[in-house]
């Protein structure tokens, strides 16, 4: 059986808004890591900072960046997993800063230094 997601009180800044689908997994995962329901137009502004931009860089990797993002509307930091042209996850702090000292370390093993990619929706 499919894992189940807890159900979350609808917020009323998404009255009217859709979420498109290829967006949903990384929603999910802020909200689910951070508790942060994004604004209408943050999305937007969190791609194009380390997306476009490629600020705030924590991590380059092999298959893919973490970057620190600073979220204006929640008054936090959040570590955003990015891919060619994607925002892929959200990552915990802690599983950040692992990366990053896994890295820093040399080690070559794939499932150490490489970021996980969800291969389809849910995964996490």
């Amino acid at each position: 059986m499919g894992r189940m997601i807890p159900l979350v009180p609808f917020h009323p800044v998404w009255d009217g808004v859709s979420i498109p689908s290829e967006q949903w997994h990384f929603y999910r995962r802020l909200y689910e890591r951070y508790g942060i329901v994004l604004r209408p137009g943050e999305y937007s502004r969190l791609y194009k900072k380390a997306v476009v931009e490629k600020k705030d860089l924590f991590v380059h990797a092999r298959r893919g960046r973490i970057h620190r993002i600073f979220l204006h509307g929640a008054q936090e930091h959040v570590f955003v997993v990015v891919g060619k042209r994607v925002l892929i996850t959200a990552l915990e702090p802690g599983a950040a800063h692992k990366k990053k000292k896994q890295y820093a370390s040399g080690s070559t093993l794939d499932s150490e230094v490489s970021l996980h990619f969800p291969d389809r929706l849910g995964d996490a």
